[in-house]
């Protein structure tokens, strides 16, 4: 029976996602990037604590994904961009989830049919449905969890090291999925160890103990593990406070009780996307909590369905918001609970409603198919209740089988321009970056050597204080470009390496129009045809629109006085390689009066150079490693500026990080290096030898295990 249930729910899985497995076209839409190979294959790379994108930041968002990247990296060798993202993404989230979800209800009810239905509730509800249109990181995490879950459970139950071992490694994927989607499991578990021992297991203090090593010991392993970016982040102060971490609330309006209690999403349409559009709740969503609470009322002598009540609870809770009641509560975790304020908005929470209405309306079923024996009436309403608790879930799957549902279900191709610009920026040897306006296409290339920048983002974010963006009487175009025409941003342009300015296309067939929330793009056409800074020039596309800035400066270069935006200060081309994001070489030659060396990176105070040799390892152990930290400032335009003195290299420096010349000038080798970076180094060696043990401590499991079943056999 159970094996005939598996190959229903692949056969159910493959047609309702028939779009995603047999078809290899590109899919790409919202959040949800495309990226050519050439950046795909850096991504075979270190975890780097900084990032070059835009004017550069520090890579709070993107560490925690490091190893999901890495696997992209290597899939960049040997596939394209559809297979890649479908063997990361796709396939998980919808594969791993059904199955995951089947067999952990199995587990706890011991039902075939009920895991059956619970399958059709956790994969099919509206919360999954939507994030499948973009949050593939999301959803793919959510996908493993029922996994993690049940190897906790078996884990607190068998007390064996090589499944608290697995469990350990399972965690860590699903944190670097979604290192959110792993808080929120972290915390089911949590409560679930205390279910276990409190109430399931038999009280004492030798099973507190045990079961407390048990629960320790994967989440151990996940902080372990995690350390390569852990470690750093720390050092510089950003794991609690960042960008992420600072937003305010947001979609208060969008969430309240009766669409936590039916687990509805508020942009479902049952068709077409509607992002942002609260929809009314269809009559018939109101009988999932209905079996939820009527399988609870049934199987409440259960003490793992009630775990999995209060869990359902408990979501519903939190994902109304701040709607009513304990209208408070949401924004006091939001304020005051460490780690809650990364969920700006509370539909993650949604998970705990699936995962707990899979389980309760699951033992619903198995309840009836176990007390409706008798033939006769009680047959045809076991039949039917059941029929209907299914095609309840599956009749969500409409839209994505007719295509309707468009986002990520629909075929997407790269616009002939688009390669046309990419042959373009790669041809050149240069390192130098492209300004998009008013933002980029998801078509754009970047690489470590070609970054972008969108010049939307950067009057909100490095440039805000020198534009006029919050403007509120300017039209929202005039707000965007207001700093082009602005008298220093020729030279701002110029600091900040801008090479290319780049007007993309308006690209409704891919879904890549973002010119209707920022104005006509013939607009910013005309705006940028003016500036006599930038001349446009033809390099073979048909409708994007590209300016060259012929001024642009280099990515690292000199000058005798400190760089401003508000004059034209003389510069001079050094010599310097790009080691990676984080560590620049630089060769200063001839240098008799202080000179200021200028790299246009965001300003950030741990951006060091050190003079002579360099290793990182020293970085942590040698106090005064660097060039002193007075002697490092923010330029006009936010930017780095370092003074090189010779003078004070001569009186403080060792002859062997410097060489004097015949006329007394001197050669100075420095490196350019974002301090932290060492950090993450050393945490990835505590992670990567983590990761080498557990591994092999499961191979070495696995080998005995097999060789005492065959000696048992013989």
């Amino acid at each position: 029976m159970m094996r005939k249930l598996i190959s229903i729910i692949l056969l159910i899985v493959l047609i309702t996602y028939w779009r995603w497995v047999f078809n290899w076209y590109i899919i790409s839409y919202g959040d949800w990037s495309f990226f050519f190979l050439d950046a795909q294959k850096e991504f075979l790379n270190f975890p780097f604590g900084w990032i070059n994108s835009g004017l550069g930041d520090v890579g709070v968002a993107v560490l925690p994904m490091y190893p999901a990247n890495v696997l992209w990296g290597i899939l960049a060798f040997v596939t394209n961009f559809s297979l890649s993202e479908r063997l990361l993404y796709f396939f998980p989230a919808i594969f791993f989830g059904s199955f995951g979800s089947f067999f952990l209800i199995r587990k706890i009810l011991k039902s075939n049919i009920g895991s059956f239905i619970g399958f059709f509730v956790f994969s099919y509800n509206t919360y999954f449905l939507i994030g499948d249109t973009g949050h593939l990181t999301l959803m793919a995490a959510f996908a493993l969890a029922p996994w993690a879950l049940l190897l906790f459970m078996k884990t607190l139950e068998e007390k064996k090291l090589e499944k608290a071992v697995l469990t350990g490694l399972v965690f860590f994927i699903v944190s670097f999925y979604e290192i959110r989607a792993f808080y929120i499991l972290a915390w089911v578990c949590f409560f679930y160890f205390l279910w276990y021992t409190f109430i399931i297991d038999q009280i004492s203090w030798k099973t507190v103990f045990r079961n407390g090593l048990s629960a320790f010991f994967p989440i151990a392993l996940v902080v372990l593990l995690n350390l390569y970016w852990i470690i750093g982040l720390m050092k510089l102060g950003a794991i609690t406070d960042n960008v992420i971490f600072d937003r305010g609330l947001f979609g208060n309006s969008f969430m309240n009780i009766e669409e936590a209690l039916t687990l509805f999403h508020p942009f479902w349409t049952g068709g077409a996307s509607a992002i942002f559009r609260v929809q009314s709740i269809p009559l018939h969503f109101f009988l999932i909590p209905i079996f939820a609470f009527v399988g609870l009322w049934l199987n409440r002598k259960s003490k793992n369905v009630l775990f999995f009540g209060c869990i359902s609870l408990f979501g519903i809770l939190l994902s109304k918001q701040v709607g009513a009641p304990f209208e408070e509560l949401y924004l006091w975790l939001y304020t005051h609970f460490p780690g809650f304020n990364a969920f700006r908005e509370s539909s993650k929470f949604y998970f705990l409603i699936a995962l707990g209405y899979s389980v309760l309306i699951g033992s619903f079923v198995s309840w009836i198919w176990n007390h409706w024996t008798e033939k006769g009436a009680t047959t045809y309403a076991k039949y039917a209740l059941t029929a209907i608790i299914a095609v309840l879930f599956l009749w969500n799957t409409k839209p994505i089988l007719t295509g309707e549902f468009g986002t990520l279900f629909v075929p997407r191709h790269v616009p002939q321009d688009y390669l046309i610009v990419k042959d373009f920026i790669l041809e050149q040897p240069e390192e130098f970056r492209t300004l998009w306006v008013p933002t980029s296409s998801r078509w754009s290339i970047y690489l470590n050597s070609k970054s972008k920048a969108n010049l939307i983002d950067l009057v909100q974010s490095v440039w805000q204080s020198l534009s006029r963006t919050n403007n509120a009487s300017l039209p929202t175009e005039n707000r965007i470009t207001s700093i082009l025409k602005s008298p220093f941003a020729n030279s701002l342009l110029d600091i900040s390496s801008m090479r290319y300015v780049i007007i993309p296309l308006q690209d409704t067939e891919n879904d890549d129009d973002f010119f209707k929330d920022y104005g006509d793009r013939q607009f910013f056409i005309d705006e940028l045809d003016q500036l006599s800074y930038l001349q446009r020039i033809d390099i073979g596309t048909k409708d994007v629109i590209v300016y060259e800035n012929e001024n642009a400066r280099p990515h690292i270069y000199s000058t005798k006085e400190k760089e401003t935006i508000y004059g034209d200060i003389p510069f001079s081309k050094v010599e310097y390689q790009s080691v990676n994001p984080t560590q620049y070489s630089v060769s200063l030659k001839n240098i008799s009066a202080p000179v200021y060396v200028n790299f246009s990176e965001s300003y950030h105070p741990d951006w060091k150079l050190r003079a002579g040799d360099f290793q990182w390892f020293d970085v942590l152990t040698k106090k005064d490693y660097f060039l002193p930290d007075t002697d490092h400032s923010q330029n006009d335009a936010k930017l780095n500026s370092f003074l090189i003195d010779p003078a004070y290299i001569r009186q403080h420096l060792s002859k062997d990080q410097y060489r004097e010349n015949p006329d007394g000038s001197i050669d100075v080798d420095l490196t350019l290096y974002f301090k932290p970076q060492s950090y993450f180094y050393f945490g990835l060696i505590i992670s990567g030898t983590t990761l080498v043990g557990c591994l092999g401590y499961l191979g070495y499991a696995g080998i005995r295990s097999y060789r005492r079943r065959k000696n048992g056999s013989v």
